[in-house]
C-alpha cells in the first residue's frame, strides 16, 4: 500500500515535501528529497494453523456423543455441576427442544441439532468451532 504523497516510479510521483512532481527518478528534481517506498501490504495468512482443530480432540468428543461412558440419571462425585439431564464420565447433557447440549470436563461444548440429517457443532476448549454436519439430497 502506497500513501497518498508517493506513486510508482512508472507514472511518477508527487515530492512530499515542495510537491514537485517527479517522473524516472526516486530523488526529487527540485528539493532533493527521496521517493519514500513503503512496503507492500503482506495480506493476513487465510489460515492460522496455530489454532487449527486437532482431529484426536474432534474424534473424542464425538465418540463421547455417540456412546456416552458410563452414562446415569443422576451426577456422581465429581461430575459437573449443573441443570443436565443425563450425567457421563467425562461430561454431562441436558436436552433441549430441537438440539441436545453437551458439555465437556475439559470445557469443550458440542450441540447435536434434532434434524433428519446429523448436524453438530464442536466448540473445542480453547475457543475454536468445528461443525460435522451430513450433505443431504
Amino acid at each position: 500500500e502506497l500513501r497518498e504523497d508517493t506513486m510508482l516510479d512508472q507514472t511518477g510521483w508527487l515530492c512530499p515535501k515542495c510537491g514537485y512532481f517527479n517522473t524516472g527518478t526516486s530523488i526529487c528534481a527540485r528539493c532533493g528529497e527521496e521517493l519514500i517506498r513503503l512496503d507492500p501490504v503482506q495480506p493476513k495468512p487465510r489460515w492460522d494453523w496455530g489454532n487449527r482443530a486437532k482431529e484426536d480432540q474432534v474424534a473424542r468428543i464425538l465418540g463421547m456423543i455417540a456412546i456416552p461412558p458410563n452414562r446415569r440419571q443422576h451426577p456422581q462425585s465429581g461430575d459437573l455441576i449443573g441443570e443436565f439431564d443425563e450425567w457421563f464420565d467425562g461430561g454431562a447433557l441436558r436436552f433441549v427442544t430441537g438440539y441436545t447440549e453437551y458439555e465437556f470436563s475439559d470445557g469443550s461444548r458440542a450441540t447435536v441439532d434434532v434434524l433428519p440429517y446429523l448436524s453438530i457443532l464442536i466448540e473445542l476448549s480453547n475457543g475454536e468451532r468445528v461443525s460435522v454436519c451430513q450433505e443431504h439430497q
